[in-house]
């Protein structure tokens, strides 16, 4: 994990990194990573430092992890014991607490105030995680013939990648939009949510509008220098994790053509940059 200064896009240097390419999310200046079978670690970033706060053994490989205000969410691979989505209380950062857990398979997409959505093999599943002691599931999401499964939260609900594009209320089973878009979606290896606009890498970047959920539209392609696997948002400027290039970062108009996104910098991240 390397952290990038970014306060000049035109030059972001790495100011830190701590050894372990690990599934990870960011909530605030905490960062919490599935470390295997160390178990959830909780880091803090401070004036541009990685410090660690806690660790906590989970008993088997943590493989996949969200975060939403004070739960951490963990997929704990037990071997022959199955697999387990654990719930973390971490009121404390310094002193995380595990509280129950629910046998399910799969990676873990997108966590809400009380709904955590997990991608399996044979589809979504949403999971109740109101009483953090006894998760359980709420309702199947069926979905059509799978290309791969993907997706995160957009406001309170939920998109969906997998040969179509999809926005739906995690908590029911209202859907405000389904539109096919094969031809970007079959290729999505990650993708960045952000107001009306959906980016997609997939080996470079395509921009979707989303205005109108019922009918997104493909609004432009950006190129970029290395192979696209990972994006993320802040604020007018998209964070591409560019394969062996590293991390480039891009500005992208407010308004007008996308294809006009300027690449502000690449960085080299000490190895092939993934998400």
């Amino acid at each position: 994990l390397r952290v990038v200064d970014l306060s000049n896009p035109a030059d972001p240097r790495v100011t830190s990194e701590i050894a372990g390419g690990v599934p990870f999310v960011v909530e605030g200046n905490l960062v919490h990573g599935a470390f295997g079978d160390a178990g959830l670690h909780t880091l803090r970033v401070e004036q541009g430092q990685l410090a660690e706060v806690a660790r906590l053994g989970l008993g088997g490989d943590a493989t996949s992890v969200a975060a939403v205000g004070d739960r951490a969410y963990v997929l704990v691979d037990h071997g022959s014991d199955g697999v387990q989505m654990r719930v973390v209380d971490v009121t404390d950062p310094a002193a995380p607490e595990a509280l129950g857990g629910l046998e399910v398979s799969g990676e873990i997409i997108a966590a809400f105030d009380d709904i955590v959505v997990i991608a399996c093999v044979d589809g979504y599943y949403a999971i109740n995680t109101e009483d953090g002691a006894h998760p359980f599931v709420e309702r199947a999401i069926a979905t059509p013939i799978q290309y791969g499964l993907d997706g995160g939260a957009v406001g309170r609900n939920l998109g969906l990648f997998n040969g179509s594009f999809w926005i739906l209320d995690p908590r029911s089973d209202s859907r405000t939009a389904d539109s096919t878009l094969p031809a970007v979606f079959k290729r999505a290896l990650g993708e960045a949510l952000s107001g009306d606009r959906v980016v997609v890498a997939d080996g470079n970047l395509t921009v979707i509008d989303i205005a109108d959920a019922a009918q997104p539209i493909e609004m432009g392609a950006i190129q970029t220098p290395g192979f696209a696997t990972g994006v993320a948002f802040e604020s007018q400027r998209l964070l591409v994790a560019d394969g062996e290039l590293g991390l480039s970062v891009f500005e992208i108009p407010v308004e007008g053509d996308v294809n006009e996104a300027t690449l502000l910098a690449t960085v080299d991240v000490g190895g092939e940059a993934l998400r």
